[in-house]
C-alpha cells in the first residue's frame, strides 16, 4: 500500500512530473474508494488548473494512466509510489468508473469554475441574466464608451489630472483607458490604478467596512499630514534668512562658486512661497541633512534654515499627495460605477471581472457563493475532493473564493470517506505577479490549515533536463542574494531606517524596511535540483553580442589620429542578439532536424525580428507572439479582397485579390490585363456590387465563411488554417450590423492578435507562453534587460498575501520620496515584486530545456544596474568544486569580457556526456512511463512530412500555397516548384509529345511559380525544366520510366492536387493533398483501384543505401494517403496502391503496402 498523504501541498520544481504526480493522486483518490468497496466517484472530484491546455493534459493523464495501469505490469510498479501496490482488475474498475462519469469530471480552468459559479448564481454574483465573456475587442469598447462619458463630465480633466504620475501621455484619453485598466497599467506598471481600488474593497462584506478598508489603506498621507509639525516661520521668511548667512569658506577664504549659484537659486524658490518649487534642489537636500555639499560642510545655522525649509517640503508633498488620493478617491468609485453600468448593459465581461464579481460575493453576508454546501448545490454537483494546480499563480480575489471550500474539505474528519486535497505548485514559477499571481498564498495555505495537512513531500529531481543544466540553475539560483547584492547599484541596497513611527503607527511589518534587493532573494526559495538521468548529456553555450552598432575603440597609444592610424585599429564586429539567436537556431536544426527548439525572448516585438530573421533565411519556424492575422498570407489575401469589396477603385486590393491563390476564389482575371483601367475598375466594380449582394442576403460572417472555405479547398498550412478560422470567428459580431461598409471589420481583423503554434522544429515566443513547454534546445536572449526595473505609477504595501493591500499609493519620484521616505517603502515593495517575477521568469526559461542551453550575452553590458546576464556571469565567476558538472570550467567574467562577439562561434562551452546522442521523443518518454511524459495519446494524428531536402508546394501536410509572402522567398527551392506545377496540369504523358500543349503548359507553369515564389523564371530554369520533361517524354514506352507511369488505360481518371480530410476512428482528422491520384475504372465507370503518385525532384547521385532510407521516411505519408482514398471511394486495402515517381532520377518506386491490422 502506499503511504501517499490525503491531504498535502506538493512544491513541485520544474520538471519533477507534476501533473504526473496530480494525476497518479487523482487515480489514488479513486482506487481507495475501490479497496473500501465501494464505487469510485471521479465526478466529485474537482481538479483546477490555469489554462485550457493544462486541464486537456490533467484529464488526458488521469485516463491514460489509468488504462496503462489496467493493462501494464510495468506501468503499475511505475504508478505505485503514489497509487500503491494496485492489482490490473483495480485500475480496470477505476478506469470504468472514470468513462462512466467522464461527461461529469469537473476538470478545468479556475477561469472556468468561477465562470459556472456565475452562471448558476447570476444574480448574487451580480452579473443579470444573458451575460457572456466578451474578447479583448469588446471589452476595449466598453472602456471606450465608458472613456468617453467621464470625458463628458464638467471637471473631467482637472480629476484626472490628479490620477498622472507624471509620465508623458498623449491625451486625457488615454489616461480614462489606463484608468479603467486598458494597457498596462499606469506609468507602465502593469496594474491600474483601479484595479489597486478594487482590491482594497473587494473583500469588503457591508459599505461600512468598504469605507473604513478605502480609508486605513488610501488616506495614510492625510494621518502624516494632521501629524506633521509645520514650522512656524514662513518660507518667505526662512528665504531673507538664508540669503544674508554666510556659506562656508573654500581654502582660500572664499565662498565657492557653486554654494552662491545654488544658494540663490534656492532662496528664489523659497521666495516665491510654493515649497513644491524646492522639491528637486538637490542643493536643500544635502544641507538639511548636513552633508558636505562640493566637499564642503554646512554650518550649523545653514543647516537649521535648510532643515525648516525641508519640513515647508516635506508638508507640501504630502499635502500634494493626500490631495490627489482625495481626487483619485473621487474618481474612481464614479468610473467603477459607470463601467460595471455598462458591462451589465451590455451584459460582457472579462475573466478577471468573473473572478471579482465571484469573490465579492464569497464574502457578502448570507451569500450562496461563500456557503460550501450551498454553492455545491447551485452548480448541482458534489464536491468531496479538491486539486489545485499551479497554485502560485491564484489570485487574492481566486483564493477568497476558493477558501471557505478548502476549509470545508478539511475540517471533514479523517474518516475513510472524508474529503481529499492536494495543492501543487511552485513559488519558484510564478511570473504572473502583474495579473494578481501571489505565489505566497501557497504559504499562506500551509500555515492557516497545517492542523489539517499531511506533511508534502517536494518534488525537487527533474525528469525534464540533463544534469549540467540541473548543475547550472544551481549555480544561478543556490546563492541568489549574495549575488544579487553583489550586482545591484549600491544606493539601492540601503534600508529606510527612519521611518519606524510610521511602521508602528499603521501596523507594518519591519521586513518593508529592507531593500528590495536583500528581500526578494530571500523571499524567492531555492532547493538544489537534481537530474533523474545522469546519463543524459548536456550543453551550454554563450554567445558573445553586442548592445552598440558602434562600440568606442580607444586610439593607438603613439597618440596618431591620422586616418590610416584611424583605419588601421581593429574594429568589433556589431553582432545583434535577435540575429545571433536567429542563426544559431538555424544551426541547432540544421545539425540536429529532429531536435525542437525554443528561442525564447521577452518581449512580442522581439520575437517578431527573430521570426523575420528566420524566415528571410529559408528556416520553418512557429511564431507564437502576439502578432496579427495578417503575418499569414492568406489572411492578407482575404483582406484584399474585402477590401476590395468596400472600395473597387482599390487597384493596389485589386492586384492582390486577382493573382496568385485568391484568384482562383475571386475568378478575378489578373488586373493588367485588362486592356484599360476603365474596363478593370468596371470589372472590379461588378465583384464589389455582387458579393455586397450577398453580404446583405446572408450576412458578413456567411459570405466571409465561404471565402475561407473555397482558400481551405486550396490547401493551407496548420498555421494558415488557423489564422483564416480566426477571421471567421471576428466576422460573427458583425453578421446582424448594416455593412454598407467593411472598414470596421477590416481594422478588426487588422487589430485581432493572432497565435500562430505549429509543428515545426524551431518554436519562437515569450518566456511567459513557454511555461508547461520543454524543448530539446532553448536559445535564450533578453539578458541584458534589468532585474527590478524601477516602477512608476501606483503601488501598494501587502503584508499579508491573503488580504487586500494594507497601503495604497501614487509612487512619486525620486526627489519627492527623497522628502517623504515613507514613499519609498512603496517603490522598494513594488520593485521587490518585480524582481520577485523576474527571477522566475529567468528560471522558467532555462528549466525550458532538456539538454542545450545558448545564451545570447552582451561581451560589454551596456545596462549600469543589475541584468539577467549579470547575475550568471556572478554565478559562474565562482565556480569550484562544489559545481557538479561545472566544476572544470572557466570562469564566465573575464571569457566574455575578452571574447569577439561572433554569430558562428560560443565564446564559452559547458558540455557533459553524450550531446550529440539523439533526444528521446516524447512519445518515446510517454512509453518509458516516466514523471516527465507530457505526452499523451493523441486526439488529432498528424501526418508528418518527410524531407530530406526542400521540396515543391504540393507537399502534404496541408501545406500552403501562401506559405510566404507573394513577394517574398521561403525554403522551398524554386525548381521543385517549377517541377510540380508543370505536372499540375498533366492528366497523361501525352501531353508532354505535342509541342503546342508543352510550351503553353511551361508558360503557365512558370507564371504560378514566379508568382508564388516572387522570383522570376529566368530562361536558364525554363530550359532545365523543358530539358527533364523532354527526356521524361522520351522514355514513355519504355516500362519503369517515369513517363510510362504517367500513361492512362481507356476508363481511367485523373485527379491532380487532390485535398482531402479524413475523420480518424479516434474521432480526429487527418488531411492533407495527393499530387496524383489515378482511379481505374470499369466499363460502367465504377472506381475499382486506385494508384496514388507523388513527384520528388533531386535525389540524384543518392546511394541505394540512402535511398532507401528515403523512401521509408515517405511510407507513414503514403500509407495515410491510401487510407484516405480508400475510405472515399470505398475500396480494398489491396487495390489501392502508392508511387513514389523521383523524376531527376526518373525512377519509379512501388511503397510497400501498409500493414493490415485484424
Amino acid at each position: 500500500m502506499s503511504a501517499t498523504p490525503d491531504r498535502s501541498i506538493v512544491i513541485a520544481n520544474a520538471g519533477s512530473g507534476k501533473t504526473w504526480t496530480l494525476a497518479n493522486r487523482v487515480l489514488a483518490w479513486c482506487m481507495r474508494e475501490v479497496r473500501a468497496s465501494r464505487t469510485p466517484q471521479p465526478a466529485q472530484i474537482l481538479a483546477v488548473t490555469f489554462t485550457r491546455k493544462a486541464a486537456g493534459e490533467i484529464l488526458a493523464r488521469i485516463l491514460s494512466h489509468a488504462a496503462q495501469g489496467a493493462q501494464s505490469e510495468k506501468a503499475r510498479a511505475s504508478f505505485a509510489s503514489i497509487v500503491g501496490d494496485a492489482t490490473a482488475a483495480e485500475y480496470l474498475a477505476v478506469l470504468e468508473a472514470l468513462c462512466r462519469d467522464l461527461h461529469r469530471m469537473q476538470v478545468g480552468t479556475i477561469d472556468g469554475f468561477f465562470s459556472r459559479i456565475a452562471s448558476a448564481l447570476a444574480d448574487e454574483v451580480g452579473l443579470g441574466v444573458g451575460w457572456t465573456i466578451g474578447d479583448d475587442d469588446a471589452l476595449a469598447q466598453v472602456r471606450a464608451t465608458v472613456a468617453a462619458k467621464i470625458l463628458a463630465g464638467d471637471s473631467a480633466e482637472a480629476l484626472l489630472d490628479l490620477l498622472k504620475d507624471g509620465a508623458p501621455s498623449a491625451s486625457v484619453t488615454d489616461e480614462i483607458e489606463r484608468l479603467l485598466g486598458g494597457g498596462t497599467g499606469f506609468g507602465g506598471g502593469g496594474v491600474s490604478v483601479l484595479a489597486h481600488y478594487r482590491a482594497s474593497v473587494n473583500t469588503s462584506p457591508t459599505e461600512e467596512t468598504r469605507v473604513a478598508s478605502l480609508d486605513a489603506a488610501w488616506r495614510w498621507s492625510e494621518r502624516l499630514l494632521k501629524a506633521h509639525a509645520a514650522p512656524s516661520e514662513t518660507l518667505e521668511s526662512l528665504a531673507k534668512r538664508l540669503r544674508v548667512e554666510p556659506l562656508p569658506p573654500t581654502k582660500g577664504g572664499k565662498p565657492h562658486k557653486g554654494w552662491i549659484k545654488a544658494n540663490e537659486m534656492l532662496c528664489d524658490a523659497a521666495a516665491s512661497g510654493d515649497a513644491l518649487a524646492c522639491v528637486e534642489n538637490n542643493y536643500l537636500a544635502k544641507i538639511a541633512r548636513a552633508d558636505s555639499y562640493y566637499s564642503l560642510t554646512p554650518s550649523d545655522a545653514l543647516h537649521a534654515i535648510a532643515a525648516a525649509i525641508g519640513a515647508h517640503v516635506r508638508g507640501a508633498v504630502l499635502k500634494k499627495f493626500a490631495t490627489r488620493v482625495s481626487g483619485a478617491l473621487l474618481v474612481l468609485p464614479q468610473a467603477e460605477a459607470m463601467l460595471d453600468a455598462e458591462q451589465a448593459e451590455r451584459g460582457v465581461y472579462g475573466f478577471d471581472d468573473i473572478g471579482r464579481n465571484v469573490a465579492r460575493a464569497a464574502v457578502r453576508a448570507g451569500s450562496r457563493v461563500g456557503n460550501f454546501e450551498a454553492l455545491c448545490e447551485a452548480l448541482g454537483c458534489e464536491i468531496r475532493d479538491l486539486a489545485i494546480d499551479e497554485a502560485q499563480d491564484t489570485s487574492v480575489e481566486q483564493f477568497v473564493t476558493l477558501r471557505p471550500m478548502i476549509q470545508a474539505i478539511l475540517s471533514s474528519g479523517n474518516a475513510s470517506d472524508a474529503g481529499r486535497f492536494l495543492l501543487v505548485g511552485d513559488p519558484k514559477q510564478s511570473i504572473y505577479g502583474w495579473r494578481g499571481g501571489t505565489p505566497g498564498l501557497i504559504a499562506k495555505v500551509e500555515e492557516d490549515f497545517k492542523a489539517n495537512l499531511d506533511e508534502g513531500k517536494p518534488l525537487t529531481k527533474s525528469f525534464r533536463s540533463a544534469p549540467l543544466l540541473m548543475d547550472f540553475v544551481n549555480q544561478v539560483f543556490g546563492n541568489l542574494e549574495a549575488d544579487v547584492c553583489g550586482i545591484a547599484k549600491p544606493e539601492d541596497l540601503d534600508d529606510v531606517t527612519s521611518v519606524t513611527e510610521f511602521f508602528d503607527k499603521e501596523n507594518l511589518s519591519i521586513d518593508l524596511s529592507a531593500s528590495a534587493f536583500k528581500r526578494a532573494p530571500r523571499q524567492w526559495e531555492f532547493a538544489k535540483h537534481e537530474a533523474s538521468n545522469p546519463d543524459l548529456g548536456g550543453r551550454i553555450e554563450v554567445y558573445g553580442v553586442t548592445g552598440k552598432p558602434e562600440p568606442k575603440v580607444e586610439p593607438p597609444d603613439d597618440g596618431d589620429t591620422s586616418e590610416e592610424a584611424a583605419a588601421a585599429l581593429p574594429t568589433i564586429p556589431h553582432i545583434d542578439p535577435l540575429k545571433c539567436a536567429a542563426v544559431v537556431a538555424a544551426r541547432i536544426h540544421a545539425e540536429h532536424p529532429q531536435r525542437t527548439i525554443g528561442v525564447l525572448v521577452r518581449t512580442n516585438k522581439e520575437a517578431n525580428t527573430i521570426v523575420a530573421q528566420l524566415r528571410r533565411d529559408g528556416v520553418a519556424v512557429s511564431d507564437e507572439g502576439s502578432s496579427t492575422l495578417l503575418d499569414s498570407p492568406a489572411v492578407d489575401a482575404l483582406v484584399a479582397v474585402l477590401e476590395l469589396i468596400d472600395d473597387p477603385s482599390s487597384r493596389l486590393a485589386h492586384f492582390l485579390a486577382s493573382r496568385g491563390p485568391i484568384a482562383k476564389v475571386t475568378a478575378l482575371a489578373p488586373l493588367e490585363s485588362h486592356a484599360t483601367a476603365e474596363d478593370a475598375c468596371a470589372v472590379a466594380a461588378a465583384y464589389a456590387n455582387k458579393m455586397r449582394v450577398e453580404i446583405a442576403h446572408r450576412g458578413l460572417a456567411t459570405v466571409v465563411a465561404d471565402l475561407v472555405d473555397a482558400l481551405r479547398a486550396q490547401g493551407l498550412s496548420a498555421r494558415d488554417e488557423s489564422r483564416v478560422a480566426r477571421c471567421v470567428a471576428v466576422a460573427e459580431p458583425f453578421n446582424d450590423a448594416p455593412c454598407a461598409r467593411l472598414h470596421e471589420f477590416i481594422d478588426a481583423l487588422i487589430n485581432d492578435k493572432a497565435e500562430s503554434s505549429s509543428a515545426d522544429k524551431i518554436r519562437v515566443m515569450t518566456i511567459h507562453r513557454s511555461k508547461g513547454l520543454e524543448f530539446d534546445e532553448v536559445v535564450l536572449v533578453s539578458l541584458g534587460k534589468p532585474l527590478g526595473k524601477k516602477p512608476t505609477g501606483w503601488g501598494v504595501l501587502a503584508c499579508d498575501p491573503c488580504t487586500p493591500p494594507q497601503l495604497v499609493s501614487a509612487l512619486g519620484n525620486e526627489f519627492e520620496r527623497s522628502w517623504v521616505p515613507e514613499l519609498k517603502l512603496f517603490e522598494r515593495d513594488e520593485r521587490r515584486r518585480r524582481l520577485l517575477d523576474d527571477f522566475s521568469t529567468l528560471y522558467v526559461a532555462i528549466t525550458r530545456a532538456r539538454k542545450g542551453l545558448h545564451l545570447m550575452m552582451e561581451c560589454v553590458p551596456k545596462s549600469s544596474g543589475p541584468t539577467a546576464a549579470k547575475l550568471i556571469i556572478a554565478a559562474l565567476n565562482r565556480i569550484d568544486t562544489e559545481s557538479g558538472c561545472l566544476r572544470d570550467e572557466a570562469a564566465l567574467g573575464p571569457v566574455l569580457a575578452a571574447a569577439t562577439p561572433s554569430l558562428d562561434t560560443p565564446c564559452w562551452i559547458a558540455h557533459d556526456g553524450d550531446i550529440f546522442a539523439a533526444v528521446k521523443s516524447p512519445e518515446a518518454a510517454s512509453s518509458a512511463l516516466a514523471p516527465s511524459s507530457t505526452t499523451v495519446e493523441t486526439l488529432i494524428e498528424i501526418i508528418p512530412r518527410q524531407q530530406q531536402r526542400a521540396s515543391a508546394p504540393s507537399t502534404h501536410e496541408a501545406r500552403s500555397l501562401w506559405s510566404s509572402s507573394p513577394f517574398g522567398n521561403s525554403d522551398i527551392a524554386l525548381r521543385g516548384v517549377f517541377v510540380h506545377e508543370c505536372f499540375r496540369e498533366v492528366k497523361s504523358m501525352d501531353e508532354f509529345l505535342e509541342p503546342t500543349r508543352f510550351d503553353g503548359l511551361l508558360e503557365r507553369a512558370a507564371q504560378r511559380t514566379a508568382v508564388e515564389k516572387g522570383a522570376p523564371i529566368d530562361a536558364k530554369d525554363t530550359a532545365d525544366v523543358r530539358g527533364l520533361l523532354t527526356r521524361l517524354a522520351q522514355r514513355s514506352t519504355e516500362k519503369g520510366s517515369c513517363a510510362h507511369a504517367l500513361m492512362l488505360a481507356p476508363n481511367d481518371r485523373v485527379h491532380t492536387e487532390l485535398p482531402f480530410v479524413r475523420l480518424l476512428p479516434s474521432g480526429g482528422m487527418t488531411s492533407g493533398r495527393i499530387d496524383r491520384l489515378v482511379l481505374h475504372c470499369d466499363g460502367s465507370g465504377a472506381v475499382k483501384g486506385a494508384t496514388i503518385v507523388d513527384y520528388k525532384t533531386g535525389a540524384v547521385g543518392r546511394s541505394a543505401e540512402s535511398l532507401a532510407e528515403t523512401i521509408s521516411n515517405y511510407s507513414e505519408q503514403m500509407h495515410a494517403y491510401c487510407a484516405a482514398v480508400e475510405d472515399m471511394w470505398k475500396l480494398d486495402p489491396a487495390s489501392v496502391r502508392a508511387t513514389l515517381l523521383f523524376v531527376d532520377r526518373d525512377e519509379v518506386v512501388r511503397v510497400e503496402p501498409r500493414p493490415v491490422v485484424a
